[in-house]
């Protein structure tokens, strides 16, 4: 029996250039021989489709279901927790690597667009995930602190640059729950955030 995922993705959080573009990396990712979920094509041959009418109109597309148990379940190990956990996060770099080299050398359409995150994409005034300094959760003492951050790290990322050595086209979203383990073999989704950034960011939000 096949399995399949059925994606409805968030209104607005990217618009139809960007999921086409999302959809052909995983594809191009799965001919280079790492595991990613096949994309179903629909009977129009489009990756996705709209569903409802405006204001509620949404984008979804359909994906082969990847076996696999969470990257942080170990379960019962023989060996230990922390000898594990050494060995997969060893495979997970070996498999950034290999993701970051497809990037490298992948012909992208003419037309591919994603988000960038890079220093005005992280700590910009309109960073990617909203204007973290403005949380109301943070006293004006902490909201002090982080804009202090927040404009250290922007000039070390601006002097950091941008390279063909350190900065390209990533996942950017290397949580556990998006990595899965299946006979011993590491295999990668929820593409959702992946754009143009610094090839470290993975290992950070790792």
């Amino acid at each position: 029996n096949r399995c399949f995922v059925l994606r409805v993705h968030r209104r607005g959080n990217n618009s139809d250039a960007a999921v086409q573009s999302e959809l052909l990396w995983m594809d191009a990712l799965r001919k280079a021989g790492i595991a990613t979920p096949a994309v179903v094509p629909a009977m129009s041959g489009g990756l996705f489709v709209h569903v409802g009418e405006e204001p509620d109109r949404y984008q979804c597309d359909l994906l082969e279901w990847l076996p696999g148990k969470l990257f942080n379940d170990l379960g019962r190990v023989a060996r230990g927790m922390r000898v594990e956990f050494c060995d997969r996060y060893k495979q997970l770099g070996a498999l950034a690597a290999r993701v970051h080299k497809q990037s490298k050398n992948w012909q992208r359409p003419a037309d591919f667009e994603r988000r960038c995150w890079d220093e005005e994409g992280l700590l910009g005034e309109t960073p990617v995930m909203g204007r973290f300094w403005e949380h109301p959760a943070i006293t004006p003492g902490q909201k002090r602190e982080i804009l202090k951050a927040r404009l250290v790290l922007r000039e070390f990322l601006k002097k950091f640059g941008k390279t063909a050595e350190n900065y390209g086209l990533i996942h950017a979203d290397f949580l556990p729950e998006n990595i899965l383990v299946h006979d011993g073999e590491l295999s990668l989704i929820d593409f959702d955030d992946c754009g143009f950034g610094w090839y470290l960011f993975e290992m950070a939000t790792s």
